[in-house]
């Protein structure tokens, strides 16, 4: 692309999104850090009930829609005692630990992200959780063998908010096994093709990673449902994140008026009050 192009591209897009000027990294930082990270769940929550209306989270392998809960850390060289939990790490250094709780539609093809759930710095994972709706308690009998020899033999345990006669054996199985896309979905995608534990890129302030992370959660939705929805053939459907990282890129970067001009912005209604500038649509 030639520098013209980039620049009638960027021109093109902040436009459209009421942006005069290219914001400097600094002020950009300085917002997120501001941000409160509940601001960014609810619009974490209003692009799931979009997708929801447009029918793009339908249960694929399983007769009902199945959430998945799993803890996800990433370290950072601050704690504020907060947000990120205050820990030794080797060699006896302070690092923080910011944690939250994914919850993730493993019964959807698109495994979007339905929230990320802070977990205060002073409890685990387990603390602030209510269970009153348990059902079910699985048992999964696991053995692992090694050429003819038993190696391993463990039971595993699940609970869930299903009574047992929902489901068959086979399609508590197959429920028990699908839970892991949680961790083969958003989490690696997060960790891989997007580097959050790499690059966090804010360091020092516990609330703006955390802000930065819930949005990088958008972002997963956007790409994964566009992937596992809007594409139509089976070939993109499989196209690897890094190919999509780059389709996006091109796309941000080569957007022109003429491309842009069927998008509308609008503002979400229960966001119109507390939101003074405009969100793309």
């Amino acid at each position: 692309m030639t520098p013209a192009r980039a620049e009638a591209a960027a021109g093109s897009l902040r436009r459209l999104l009421g942006i005069s000027r290219r914001v400097p990294d600094t002020t950009m930082r300085t917002v997120l850090c501001v941000l409160l990270p509940d601001a960014i769940r609810s619009l974490l929550h209003r692009q799931v009930r979009a997708a929801y209306r447009r029918k793009a989270l339908q249960p694929t392998e399983l007769p009902l829609g199945v959430v998945a809960v799993d803890g996800k850390s990433t370290a950072l060289p601050s704690c504020d005692d907060n947000y990120a939990q205050r820990q030794a790490a080797e060699g006896g250094a302070l690092v923080g630990v910011l944690r939250t709780m994914t919850c993730c539609l493993i019964s959807a093809a698109a495994l979007p992200c339905l929230d990320a759930i802070p977990i205060p710095a002073d409890t685990n994972e387990m603390a602030g959780f209510c269970w009153e709706h348990l059902r079910t308690v699985l048992r999964v009998s696991s053995q692992t063998f090694e050429h003819g020899k038993l190696i391993k033999d463990e039971n595993r345990y699940f609970v869930c908010s299903l009574s047992s006669d929902r489901l068959s054996s086979e399609q508590w199985l197959k429920l028990v096994r699908q839970y892991w896309m949680v961790e083969n979905g958003p989490h690696w995608t997060l960790d891989v093709p997007l580097q959050e534990d790499a690059h966090p890129w804010i360091e020092s302030e516990p609330q703006g990673a955390l802000v930065l992370a819930l949005l990088r959660r958008v972002a997963y939705n956007m790409l994964s449902l566009f992937r596992a929805v809007t594409l139509r053939a089976e070939d993109n459907r499989a196209t690897p994140w890094k190919g999509l990282l780059v389709r996006f890129k091109v796309a941000l970067y080569a957007a022109l008026d003429s491309d842009l001009v069927e998008l509308r912005v609008r503002i979400p209604r229960d966001a119109a009050a507390s939101c003074s500038q405009p969100v793309l649509g």
